[in-house]
């Protein structure tokens, strides 16, 4: 529990012992892309951090790798898994937008599948580079905004919140929402 209204505060406040509810996952953005041979490139922040040490405990054998990592978090990093074949890197966790930079720089960007998860804006503008930019496949960039300069996770959550329902009630399915796309 924390201060501020927000959907998961008002639902925590009136859980009771015993109350049900489903859930569903992995999330898709702790999920890496179907690399079907392809290495892989990871992006994230100290916000991604636990996504990525999800995946790492899940690493395809033999699947090879690059990935930037900005945080000044060393005891997180240092906790990760170590994936033979993976290569990573930590940026310091300041500064404005250090992954996109990196997703930039990438050699054969297109050749990879991509994973990320940070900053809001940062990973709008990474997916805008690798999926419009490149061309690459919906399929093979999976990135997700964790958070949002200069906005709280409530004013976050209300904005998910209210586009969620406008999302489903024009019959939209779960399968098809596009947090990145709501303008928050």
């Amino acid at each position: 529990m924390h201060g501020g209204d927000s959907p998961m505060m008002r639902w925590a406040a009136q859980a009771t012992i015993g109350q049900q509810l489903r859930l569903t996952g992995p999330r898709v953005n702790i999920v890496l892309p179907d690399a079907k041979g392809r290495p892989v490139a990871l992006f994230c922040d100290d916000s991604g951090l636990p996504a990525l040490y999800s995946i790492l405990q899940r690493w395809p054998a033999g699947l090879g790798g690059v990935g930037w990592i900005a945080s000044d978090d060393l005891h997180g990093i240092a906790e990760l898994p170590r994936v033979a074949g993976l290569q990573l890197q930590r940026l310091p966790g300041h500064g404005r937008d250090p992954l996109l930079q990196q997703a930039r720089q990438l050699e054969d960007a297109a050749g990879h599948v991509v994973w990320g998860a940070g900053e809001r804006d940062e990973m709008r503008a990474m997916r805008k580079y690798f999926q419009s930019e490149l061309g690459m496949d919906k399929a093979d960039v999976s990135i997700a905004g964790y958070w949002k300069r200069g906005a709280s996770n409530t004013e976050i959550d209300a904005e998910r919140q209210s586009a969620y329902q406008k999302f489903t009630a024009a019959g939209g399915k779960l399968a098809d929402w596009d947090d990145l796309g709501i303008a928050i």
